[in-house]
């Protein structure tokens, strides 16, 4: 599995991963959350406001903790009720792992259906694989300059 750059913006460069040996095509857990989503029309509020979000953050706001709703050791988007103007923070949660505020790493999500992910079959397995993979972030010596992760290709993680 690699990480790789996924959008940069003003204050935040988002990486994204890619599971090479379940995907020569390489398309990342990110783009895979989009595309599933993307025509469907009963996620397009949804899809939307994450989408805002990213770029909010991005070129705004910076990624502060305080934008993402903590899960475990991953994050989740979009953020917490008290910065949604609706107060609804719709159907979809996009996992992340939060490395300081200028870097970001999306991975992927699904619809929340239940309160608590436990009880969401869909929505578990993503919740799993980011938590797994901010554990193994959490001990890897990453170097960083600015939004940058320089050691890209020396960053080894299971999935």
């Amino acid at each position: 599995m690699r990480i790789e750059l996924f959008r940069s913006y003003q204050k935040v460069n988002y990486y994204t991963l890619v599971i090479e040996e379940n995907n020569p095509d390489g398309v990342s857990e990110t783009e895979d959350f989009f595309g599933r989503f993307e025509h469907r029309k009963e996620y397009n509020t949804s899809l939307n406001n994450l989408v805002d979000w990213i770029e909010e953050i991005g070129d705004n706001r910076g990624a502060n903790s305080d934008f993402f709703r903590p899960e475990d050791k991953a994050r989740a988007l979009p953020p917490p009720s008290r910065y949604l103007r609706t107060r609804s923070a719709g159907k979809l949660r996009l996992y992340c792992i939060l490395i300081n505020e200028q870097i970001v790493i999306l991975a992927n999500g699904d619809e929340k259906t239940a309160n608590a992910v436990k009880d969401c079959p869909d929505l578990l397995p993503k919740f799993r694989f980011a938590n797994s993979i901010a554990r193994q972030l959490e001990i890897e010596e990453l170097k960083i300059q600015g939004k940058k992760i320089l050691n890209l290709k020396d960053i080894f993680l299971q999935y």
